[in-house]
């Protein structure tokens, strides 16, 4: 027999209150249920071996919104610069 579905489908999000910096990793460890010091240090590892490692971080950080239903990085700086 299959599970039932959940209600609403799980949104990657940031948490700032789990996180360091913008939060991209703590959100990223519950979407994925995993500790968040695993996605740390992978994300680490991205940024100092891959050429692009720190502009996947950014990008998420533009991508994932602000808790739950917040707003986006990326509609975050549309505010802040008026556009």
């Amino acid at each position: 027999m299959s599970q039932p579905l959940p209600a609403e489908p799980r949104r990657a999000a940031r948490l700032p209150e789990r996180g360091w910096v913008g939060g991209v990793c703590g959100g990223l460890a519950e979407y994925l249920g995993v500790d968040a010091n695993l996605v740390r240090i992978g994300m680490v590892l991205a940024a100092v071996l891959l050429p692009f490692g720190l502009g996947i971080y950014l990008l998420l950080w533009l991508v994932l919104p602000y808790g739950s239903d917040g707003p986006t990085g990326f509609d975050s700086l549309k505010t802040q610069f008026g556009r």
